[in-house]
């Protein structure tokens, strides 16, 4: 969740989640790339992975916030966690939650 320089912005350049993201795919994980403020088109380009547009419920094993988003911060721990099978990890890279709603914090 977030892709871009910083939050509440558009640029995708220079985001340290691509880092992150390179590591993941060479370990052969499953990725969807979220972030309501980026270009689908940007995201592609930069990534090489097309974002989706629309988060799932139950669905996910882990998810890692890499951006303060203020729409990830109205979306609240509880519904993000709601989008998160029964065994997950939640890494809230940018401390938006306090630390014993999340597995890891930077």
């Amino acid at each position: 969740m977030g892709l871009t320089y910083k939050e509440n912005c558009t640029d995708v350049r220079n985001s340290g989640i691509k880092n992150v993201i390179e590591v993941l795919k060479k370990l052969d994980c499953n990725l969807d790339l979220f972030d309501p403020w980026a270009d689908s088109k940007e995201i592609k380009k930069a990534y090489n992975i097309n974002p989706i547009s629309k988060l799932s419920q139950n669905y996910y094993q882990g998810i890692i916030i890499a951006v303060a988003h203020d729409k990830f911060k109205s979306m609240g721990i509880k519904n993000i966690s709601k989008l998160c099978k029964k065994k997950h990890v939640i890494y809230d890279l940018k401390h938006i939650f306090s630390r014993d709603l999340v597995d890891l914090r930077l």
